[in-house]
């Protein structure tokens, strides 16, 4: 479990209504200053072999710690625990919850002195091909029909990995000229999905599948009958609660400080999904795919000399509204950007020709104005 996903798990949690298990190991290493010296003779014992703590006796581990029983009762009591069985109870949570932090990585081997190079790279690929062999073909198909024929899209995702996914999808699908839109927050999700109709649609994107936020977002949307895709892990509730289901399980290699590798294997989805959209959609996802509109610079006058040199400066700056690339439009508006360029150009002609008339005057210096600009220009010179 990394950091990115521990966000999606607490949140599972909280929906659960789940009491937090306390991590007492850290309260021993806390408190141990302010322990007797028989008390923290007990804790060395603790936390030199937990495993050994939550197996042993209380004679035994008196024994080992070499104190009265009594005093192994006090420390339990000093560290905030009711006593011996309730510090065990409490010792064994922490081992379990906290046991892959606690083991060390497996050992790998590097020829460029990175042990985790070949993890890293390795976990990658063998997400992707998790993600190819799992993957059902007909579900991607459903999916894709689903959102060519949706009114509006919408995705949720929840905690640091999901909420990064369902941006991601928002970014895939939405220059193919559909209307999406993703959401990150439980409350905006809820919100969202009550103002859904019949006709829209819903991707959940949870890497675990028990995020309760998201599941009841999904419950909600279905009530109003929207339609819901779900990509996610296989066999959870998420999953059951779609109509479509875009499942894999990818099993995370024991390292937490290595990112999960699963993200690998959900990209590669959301790719295939969006791809599979835009075959469906074909002629309105080619017309509503982002076009680069240029415009060539318009000829303008090459003077000779200092005022000639102004006068081409005079017509680039002029003219700069239509030489500069216009920002990324789809359809429609590249033609409304291409009729109001044809008026501006029709309403500044009198000007453009009034600059004209004040260039040849500078190059020629045949007026007041004119001699001042030369003036000007040798002087710059």
């Amino acid at each position: 479990m990394t950091e990115a996903d521990s966000q999606e798990v607490s949140s599972d949690l909280e929906g659960r209504d789940l009491r937090r298990i306390p991590d007492i190991i850290s309260l021993v290493k806390d408190s141990y200053a302010e322990l007797r010296p028989a008390e923290r003779r007990v804790a060395d014992v603790v936390l030199d072999d937990v495993k050994y703590a939550v197996d042993a006796s209380n004679a035994a581990l008196a024994q080992r710690a070499g104190v009265s029983e009594p005093t192994v009762t006090r420390f339990c009591r000093a560290i905030g625990c009711e006593g011996v069985r309730d510090f065990k109870l409490k010792l064994a949570q922490s081992l379990v919850v906290g046991a892959l932090y606690l083991a060390k990585p497996p050992a790998t081997s590097g020829d460029n002195g990175m042990p985790f190079w070949n993890a890293v790279f390795g976990e990658a690929r063998r997400a992707l091909q998790e993600a190819e062999r799992q993957l059902d073909p007909a579900q991607l198909q459903k999916a894709a029909e689903l959102i060519a024929k949706a009114r509006q899209v919408t995705v949720f995702g929840l905690g640091g990995s999901s909420s990064a996914l369902a941006q991601e999808t928002q970014y895939r699908l939405f220059r193919y000229g559909i209307s999406i839109s993703a959401q990150c927050d439980p409350y905006l999700m809820r919100m969202t999905a009550s103002t859904l109709k019949p006709g829209d649609l819903v991707i959940a994107i949870s890497a675990t599948g028990r995020t309760r936020e998201v599941i009841e977002a999904v419950e909600l949307a279905k009530h109003y009958r929207a339609n819901a895709i779900a990509v996610t892990a296989p066999d959870t509730e998420l999953a059951r609660a779609c109509d479509v289901r875009l499942t894999v399980a990818v099993p995370e290699y024991p390292d937490t400080l290595k990112p999960t590798a699963s993200r690998f294997a959900f990209l590669a989805m959301i790719d295939l999904l969006a791809v599979a959209s835009a075959y469906k959609l074909d002629g309105p996802a080619r017309d509503g795919a982002p076009h680069q509109v240029q415009r060539p610079d318009p000829p303008h006058r090459q003077g000779d000399g200092a005022a000639g040199g102004l006068t081409a400066s005079l017509c680039r700056v002029s003219a700069a509204p239509h030489s500069y690339p216009l920002p990324v439009l789809t359809g429609r508006r590249c033609r409304q950007a291409d009729e109001g360029q044809r008026r501006v150009r029709q309403f500044t002609a009198p000007a453009w020709g009034a600059l004209e008339e004040e260039g040849r005057h500078a190059r020629n210096g045949t007026n007041e104005t004119g001699r001042r600009m030369a003036r000007l220009l040798c002087a710059d010179a």
